[in-house]
């Protein structure tokens, strides 16, 4: 409803921890493990999402997750961004979207 209110756009990026960067160590997920940022904008909002952390819980990741699906796969929104399309495959193969995305 709200992205109906804001005329249907919704803003899309991901950030990945790119495979070079602190090889080894422990406290960071493994290079091509998902997405580790989401960030999600309407007209009139902006959502910068931690997914490492709600990751960690499952009953929050579980919400979230069709909560993204379903904002994602909105009838009469459309998802704007750079490489979205990447993006979106990459978030369905690590399990934060159902396969139903653009």
């Amino acid at each position: 409803e709200a992205l109906e209110a804001d005329g249907g756009e919704l803003g899309f990026d991901t950030e990945w921890r790119p495979a070079s960067l602190y090889d080894g160590c422990p406290a960071l997920p493994a290079a091509g493990s998902g997405p580790s940022l989401l960030q999600l904008a309407t007209r009139s909002e902006v959502f910068v999402v931690d997914l490492l952390a709600i990751g960690a819980d499952h009953a929050a990741a579980a919400r979230f997750r069709r909560a993204l699906d379903r904002a994602l796969c909105a009838e009469g929104v459309q998802v704007l961004g750079f490489a979205c399309k990447g993006d979106l495959a990459q978030l369905e193969r690590s399990g934060w979207l159902a396969g139903r995305s653009r």
